[in-house]
């Protein structure tokens, strides 16, 4: 039986685009016809629950309530897919209580495969931050996303990209105009938009400029899926 993906979307820094790429694994799983639960830390200005309010479970990491929510939920509840959103205020908290309890290594014996995908603000200072996680979980999967269109690296991508201790990236190509509008309203479902007729006031070039980079961005979730069911097969004859 293969493991269950249990994604961690983090970064230590705010307004980098972590919220967007939680939302863009979502979705994807979501298009793939999956089951999944989703969570999102950011109790007082929530922004994942207006996209997906089936599916979101809003957590406040400050109460013991919130954190057994999140930890007991992430592992103990129906085997499917999750994605948590850990914003940046609660990010050292997070990963102090997940060494204290043990998260990762229950999380691996109960058959889920955890992902830590670490966004990067473009500094030395994200980089440091993977490699404290990295040297903490060695055996975890990490995976170093930059959102294009707010760490805007340039030529410098693939170098800043060189420095984390991990092989695997998620590089979300930059959205501008007015499909970056369409995109961040409250009331545009992605897995909608694909599976579905869009709205008769929408511009053929806005359309196809989104279904053209959302194919970027989920062509890179497909390899990645791949390379955990190459990883999940090479531990499950382990074990």
């Amino acid at each position: 039986m293969s493991r269950i993906p249990a994604y961690i979307v983090c970064s230590p820094f705010a307004r980098c685009g972590s919220t967007t790429i939680a939302r863009l694994l979502a979705d994807f799983h979501l298009l793939e016809q999956r089951e999944l639960t989703l969570f999102e830390t950011n109790s007082q200005s929530p922004v994942l629950e207006n996209w997906f309010p089936d599916i979101c479970n809003v957590v406040d990491l400050m109460t013991t309530r919130g954190q057994m929510d999140l930890f007991d939920q992430m592992i103990f509840a129906e085997p499917q897919t999750r994605i948590a959103e850990i914003c940046s205020g609660y990010y050292r908290a997070f990963f102090m209580q997940a060494r204290e309890i043990g998260f990762f290594e229950e999380a691996e014996s109960r058959g889920y495969h955890p992902v830590i995908v670490f966004v990067s603000n473009g500094s030395h200072i994200s980089v440091e931050a993977m490699t404290t996680l990295h040297a903490l979980w060695p055996s975890v999967t990490k995976v170093v996303a930059i959102n294009e269109g707010l760490v805007r690296l340039g030529k410098n991508l693939h170098d800043h990209l060189a420095a984390f201790p991990t092989e695997l990236s998620f590089q979300i190509p930059a959205l501008e105009g007015l499909p970056r509008r369409e995109f961040e309203a409250p009331d545009f479902s992605i897995s909608n938009f694909f599976v579905s007729t869009p709205p008769d006031d929408m511009s053929l070039v806005v359309r196809a400029d989104l279904r053209n980079w959302m194919r970027r961005v989920f062509t890179q979730f497909h390899s990645h899926e791949l390379r955990m069911a190459f990883d999940n097969a090479r531990y499950l004859m382990r074990a």
